[in-house]
C-alpha cells in the first residue's frame, strides 16, 4: 500500500487516529531503518527534497552530489550514496522515483509524499535549494534560453521550484543573503520566461513583478533591470495591455540607448518590440519608422541575411498587410520566406511564424485555396515544433478553421474550431484570449446561420 492508500484507510477506519501523526511515526521508523543500514544521509536528503516545492523534483539536475557534499550536513555524500538512498526510499514507498528516461519527456524526477514533505519542511526554509539551483543554472541543458523549445522539458520540471524559491527569498525576513536572493530572482526570471512562451501570461506577469521588486531591493538600477522590464513588457503585450507595454518598452529603450548606445543589440531588440506593439495599436507610420531603423541597423551590423534583420523585415511585411498594401505584402512575404528557408531552415520558429502570417495575408486577399495550402504546412510545422496544445499551434489551428469556413467546408471548420477551443480551455483556461476568441467566432458563425 502506498501513502495515499494508507491515508485513505486511516480516514475510513481509523476513528480517533491522526493520519499525519501516524505517517510521521512510520516515516521516522523508516528513516531510522535506513540509517542503521548505513544510509546515514537519509534524513538529510529527505529534508533537501522537502525544501523544494511540492512538484516532482528533477533530481538529475538538482541533487548535485558535489554541491550537497559541500553543504552543512552533506559531508561524505557522493553520487552512489544519493542514488542508493533514493532507491531505498522508493522501495519503502516514501517517494516515487523515475528510474528510466523513457518514463516521460524531461529530466528524471523524484516525488516526496505530501505529508512527509510537510513534516520534514516544518520550520524556516533552508538555503540548500538556493545553492543547488544556482549550480543547476550553470548546467548545459539549463543554460538554453527558455524560449528554445528544446529547453522546455527541463524548464517544465524546474519552473515550480524556481518560483517557489522566489516566494521564500523575496524579502529579507527569509534570512537569505543578498547573493542568495539574487539567485532566487535569476532562477525565477528564467522560469517566468518559460511561462510566457507557454502562453501562461498572467502567471508570468506575477512572477516578473516579484522578480523586479527583488532586483530593485538589491540596488539594481534601470540599466540592470532592463532585461526584466523588457520581458515584463512582452507579457503585457501578450495580455493585450498595449499602452502599458508601449510605456514600458519606451522606458527600457531609452535606458538602454543611454547606457549601451542606439546600435547595441539589446537596444535594438527592445525598439523592435516597441515597433510591434505600435503595429498592434494601428499606429503604422510610427511602427514603420522604428522597424525600418532596426532593420537598417541590423543589416549594417550583420548583413541583409542577419536573423534579426530578417525578423524586422517580417514585421515590416506585417505593416504592409495591415495597411492593405496586399500585393506588396505578398511579394515581400514570399521573398522573405525564400531567404529564411535557405538561411534558417523551413522548420525554424521564425520561418514558421512568417509562414503562418503569409497564410493570413492570402486569406485576407480572398485566396482561400492558396491560404489553405500554406496554413496546412504552417500547422504541421508548429505541431512538430511545439506540440498540439501550444498557443502558437492553437493560433494556426484557429486560422485553419477560418479558412475552412471561407472555403464553405462548414463542418470541417466547426470541428477544427471546437478542437482548438477545447485544447485552449484545458491548456490556457476559460478566460484566456485564445479561448475567448474561439467562443466569439462560434457565436458569429451561429449568428450568420440564424440570419440565413
Amino acid at each position: 500500500m502506498d501513502f495515499t492508500g494508507f491515508q485513505a484507510t486511516l480516514d475510513q477506519y481509523g476513528v480517533g487516529v491522526n493520519p499525519a501523526a501516524a505517517v510521521a511515526g512510520t516515516w521516522r521508523m523508516s528513516v531510522e531503518l535506513l540509517q542503521r543500514q548505513g544510509l546515514v544521509h537519509t534524513r538529510y536528503l529527505v529534508g533537501v527534497l522537502a525544501s523544494f516545492s511540492a512538484a516532482p523534483v528533477p533530481y538529475s539536475l538538482l541533487l548535485q552530489p558535489a554541491v550537497l557534499a559541500a553543504l552543512p550536513g552533506g559531508g561524505g555524500l557522493d553520487g552512489t550514496t544519493v542514488w542508493r538512498t533514493l532507491q531505498e526510499l522508493s522501495a519503502l514507498q516514501l517517494v516515487e522515483l523515475d528510474t528510466s528516461p523513457n518514463q516521460h519527456e524531461g529530466p528524471l524526477c523524484v516525488s516526496l509524499h505530501p505529508l512527509i514533505r510537510d513534516i520534514a519542511r516544518a520550520g524556516s526554509q533552508s538555503t540548500v535549494p538556493v545553492a543547488l539551483i544556482e549550480r543547476a543554472l550553470h548546467l548545459q541543458e539549463v543554460r538554453r534560453d527558455p524560449e528554445d523549445p528544446a529547453s522546455w522539458p527541463v524548464w517544465r520540471a524546474l519552473a515550480p521550484h524556481c518560483l517557489d524559491l522566489l516566494r521564500w527569498g523575496r524579502t529579507e525576513a527569509a534570512g537569505f543573503s543578498p547573493a542568495e536572493r539574487a539567485v532566487c530572482a535569476e532562477a525565477a526570471e528564467r522560469a517566468a520566461r518559460y511561462l510566457q512562451v507557454q502562453g501562461l501570461h498572467r502567471q508570468a506577469r506575477e512572477s516578473l513583478e516579484e522578480v523586479l521588486t527583488v532586483r530593485v531591493s538589491l540596488g539594481a538600477d534601470d540599466l540592470k533591470t532592463a532585461p526584466t522590464r523588457h520581458t515584463l513588457a512582452l507579457v503585457l503585450h501578450s495580455l493585450g495591455e498595449w499602452e502599458a507595454a508601449e510605456n514600458l518598452y519606451t522606458q527600457v529603450w531609452h535606458a538602454l540607448e543611454h547606457g549601451k548606445g542606439a546600435a547595441h543589440r539589446h537596444t535594438l531588440a527592445v525598439r523592435h518590440e516597441l515597433g510591434r506593439v505600435l503595429v498592434d495599436q494601428g499606429r503604422y507610420q510610427q511602427a514603420q519608422e522604428h522597424l525600418e531603423a532596426v532593420r537598417v541597423a541590423r543589416e549594417r551590423a550583420g548583413g541583409p541575411e542577419d536573423p534579426d534583420a530578417l525578423t524586422a523585415r517580417h514585421e515590416l511585411a506585417r505593416v504592409l498587410h495591415a495597411v492593405e498594401q496586399w500585393p506588396q505584402a505578398r511579394t515581400e512575404f514570399e521573398a522573405l520566406l525564400a531567404v529564411q528557408r535557405r538561411v534558417a531552415g523551413a522548420d525554424h520558429p521564425h520561418t514558421v511564424t512568417a509562414w503562418h502570417n503569409y497564410a493570413c495575408l492570402l486569406q485576407d486577399m480572398g485566396l482561400s485555396t492558396e491560404a489553405h495550402e500554406e496554413c496546412t504546412g504552417a500547422l504541421e510545422a508548429r505541431r512538430s515544433l511545439y506540440g498540439d496544445d501550444h498557443p502558437l499551434t492553437l493560433s494556426t489551428g484557429y486560422l485553419m478553421a477560418v479558412i475552412l469556413r471561407a472555403r464553405m467546408l462548414t463542418q470541417q471548420a466547426r470541428t477544427t474550431l471546437a478542437e482548438v477551443r477545447q485544447r485552449s480551455r484545458q491548456r490556457l483556461g476559460e478566460h484566456h484570449p485564445q479561448t475567448v476568441r474561439c467562443e466569439q467566432l462560434f457565436q458569429r458563425w451561429d449568428g450568420l446561420g440564424q440570419a440565413q
